[in-house]
């Protein structure tokens, strides 16, 4: 797992989009933005952070979750001391984890959409998340044996922190038969899955579950699948030099030829293009 970890933003010295590879890539003025999900603590001070769309005053307790490629930036800053943690969401919580059929984990991080969510964190999760912030920073600067792994876990304890969090501040979403839904989606994607077999994990009838994915994705639970399949094959496709037939059978394909047109019509070009320059391309 790679994370980034930076501390003391401000806006003359904000940091450039970070890939999780650990490639810089130049943005304009002091906007941010990452190949990755991001997680931004505030420490210290004040700071209008704007995130896609939305503006809004954060201070020291708030918590952002941010999703890939959304930009956000913080300016008219006051004695800002923030933390940025950038990471791959698929490395940092197994599809087997039972976090995954949670509430609170659904929407931070498969409900969010383009907007990304702040939270406001209750005090003793706040000292909580500070004490994990300066460990795993501590683990990254100093990287003796096994940094990689408690890293792995402070990651994690925050992710528990705030999806819990979003849980409690929150209204219940159907007893959280989407979260089981999805958490089971993600388990199995590359598998058949027919809308009964999904509503049955669910716990709810099909036409629930497949009224569910629309109002929460604005697709129906097929197209999530697909959805699913095509961010492997994009992920497959830019860090492996795997054949476009073994990525197509480990997404759930059994016909390259097959996956070849589904990926063209998600995606807007062919495996090969994406390959080649379509890392921006987001699906």
């Amino acid at each position: 797992m790679t994370v980034h970890f930076f501390s003391g933003f401000d806006e003359d010295a904000g940091a450039s989009c970070v890939g999780p590879d650990g490639s810089w890539e130049d943005t304009a003025g002091v906007q941010k933005r990452a190949d990755c999900f991001a997680l931004l603590f505030m420490i210290a001070g004040s700071a209008l952070m704007t995130m896609g769309s939305r503006e809004a005053l954060v201070r020291r307790g708030d918590a952002a979750v941010i999703p890939p490629r959304v930009p956000f930036e913080l300016s008219r800053t006051q004695q800002l001391n923030a933390c940025l943690v950038l990471f791959q969401l698929e490395e940092a919580i197994s599809a087997q984890a039972d976090l995954r059929k949670t509430d609170g984990f659904v929407r931070l991080f498969r409900s969010s959409g383009k907007e990304g969510t702040l939270i406001r964190l209750a005090e003793p999760d706040r000292i909580s998340a500070e004490y994990t912030l300066s460990r795993l920073r501590r683990e990254y600067d100093q990287r003796r044996d096994g940094y990689q792994t408690l890293i792995s876990a402070c990651l994690a304890e925050l992710i528990v922190t705030l999806s819990r969090r979003c849980a409690e501040t929150q209204p219940q979403e159907s007893g959280g038969s989407l979260a089981r839904a999805i958490a089971w989606a993600e388990a199995h994607y590359t598998e058949e899955i027919s809308l009964e077999k999904l509503a049955e994990e669910a716990g709810v009838s099909p036409r629930h579950v497949d009224r569910m994915f629309s109002e929460a994705f604005g697709i129906t639970p097929k197209a999530y699948i697909v959805k699913l399949r095509m961010h492997k094959a994009c992920a497959l496709l830019r860090r492996t030099e795997k054949s476009i037939t073994d990525i197509a059978f480990e997404c759930g394909y059994s016909d390259s030829n097959y996956f070849a047109r589904v990926f063209r019509k998600s995606c807007g070009m062919s495996p090969q293009s994406y390959r080649k320059n379509g890392a921006d391309i987001m699906l």
